[in-house]
Order: C-alpha cells, then structure tokens, then sequence
C-alpha cells in the first residue's frame, strides 16, 4: 500500500506542483524552464480559463442542491416502513455502480433530436429542443443526468445517518404531540448536520472535477458553453502537451475546492 501510495498518489502531486512552476512539456524533457507564477498570471487573463470557471460553478449550483434535497428526502421516505424498500434502495443505488461512460451514452439518445424526451415533447405538442447542442440547454441537460446518477450514493450515506438516530427522540416528541413535520425540522435535520456537511463537501469536489460527463456528451460545446475546468485542463495537458499551465490550472481549482470546503463547515457551524 506503501508503494503503491507512494508512487500513485503523492509522487503525481509533488510533481505537478514543480511542473505549474514551469513550461513542462512531456514531449521535450530537455527544454524545462521555470517560469515562476506565469502560468498562474496567463490562466487569469484567459477568458477560456474564466469561463471554464464560470461554467464550473454554474453545473455545482445546478447539481448540488438538487442532488443533497433529492437524496434527503429518499432517504427519509425508505426508511419508513414502506412495502418493497429494500428493492427500492437497489434500484435507486444501481445507477451509481454502473460506468458514468454508459450513463452519459444513454441520456445522449435520450436526448437526442430523434430521442424518446423529444418524442414525448411532439406527443404533447410542445416544441421539440436538441438538448446537448443548444446552448440555453446543454449544461442543465447533463445537470440533470448527473443528479440522476449520483443521488442514490448520497441517499445511502443519509440511510445511514438515519438509522444511527435513537428512537427515544422520536418516541418522546410523540408524547408531546409533535407532528411529523416538526420531528424532522427539529430532530433529523439537527442530528443528520455532521452527514449533510459531508454530502456537501463530498459531492462540491465531485461537481467541480466533473469531465467525463462534458467528455462524452458534448465535447464542451456548444460554444464552451460545457467546457469545465477539467476539461479544459485535459486539453491543455493531453492535447497541446503544455503541462505545467495544465498543472497550474488543477492547483488553482485545488485552491478553489479547498475554499469552499472551508466555508461550508464554517456556514453549518461543524467540526
């Protein structure tokens, strides 16, 4: 584990570190320079870098208060005693252990031009919209796919917050006539605050490194209007081979991450 930690995980980031510093091109080892904070400099005077950014924010504030109030509220709902619940909790966790690859290619025929959503918009006379090449629709299109198949994980983990929860509470509030709605404003709500800063910081970091999804949906388009930060980093790195700006730009989302993490356990208050 040593080894393999060693080698995978802190070599790459100590070396990416050096490399944001430099004009690093895997292609030409000979020619390494360093160029101090350059690189950083040139990312914020690229409007692609700036609206790679923007464009990064926008899908987090799409996907994170869908997915955390969807996977919340599933979660209270299995964990009553329903018929069938267990069913349920498979279906709703399978998408998040299927390839993110194959979802994405799924939605693309679902969204599509031809594609069942637009069939059942033609059904009720509503105009038809190709979802991943408008501009207006592309981000929230896949937004959505991404809600879909990440909230069953996050409904998992608020399964498991529920569950820990001591009966005694709920039992003594009956004594006092609470309804429902107020066992959860003022019971699960306060006693799931530790596993709701978890889901926020958890899928925050899953939103802001999110490529696959722009990768093989729409190739950042249209217009860049899907061109993540990732993405746009991966062309950099794997495509013109100028690794250290690429390194830079993943160091400053680093930073970015890092922020806001540090923000929302401030905000809920939470060690």
């Amino acid at each position: 584990w040593i080894i393999w930690f060693l080698a995978l995980s802190l070599y790459p980031i100590l070396f990416s570190a050096f490399v944001s510093f430099t004009n690093y091109n895997p292609l030409m080892h000979t020619n390494i320079r360093l160029t101090g904070i350059d690189n950083f400099i040139d990312l914020f005077k690229d409007e692609k870098f700036i609206n790679s950014l923007l464009n990064t924010f926008i899908f987090t504030i799409l996907n994170i208060p869908a997915t955390t109030v969807l996977a919340l509220l599933t979660a209270v709902f299995l964990n009553e005693n329903i018929p069938f619940k267990k069913i349920f909790r498979a279906a709703y966790f399978f998408p998040v252990i299927t390839s993110i690859i194959v979802i994405a290619m799924i939605f693309n025929y679902i969204y599509a031009p031809f594609g069942p959503l637009n069939a059942l918009l033609k059904y009720f006379n509503i105009e038809q919209i190709d979802f991943l090449n408008s501009p207006a629709w592309a981000m929230a299109s896949i937004a959505l796919m991404s809600v879909w198949a990440s909230f069953g994980y996050y409904m998992l983990l608020f399964l498991a917050a529920l569950q820990s929860i001591p009966e005694e509470l709920y039992e003594s509030s009956a004594l006092d006539g609470a309804t429902p709605l107020k066992n959860f404003r003022y019971i699960t709500l306060p006693m799931l605050k530790p596993m709701i800063l978890f889901v926020l910081i958890i899928s925050t970091i899953r939103s802001m490194q999110v490529f696959s999804e722009m990768f093989v949906m729409t190739g950042g388009g249209p217009l860049e209007k899907t061109t993540t930060i990732v993405y746009y980093l991966y062309n950099y790195g794997f495509s013109q081979y100028k690794m250290g700006y690429a390194s830079a730009a993943a160091y400053i989302l680093f930073a970015i991450i890092l922020i806001l993490s540090i923000i929302q356990m401030k905000v809920l208050k939470s060690e």
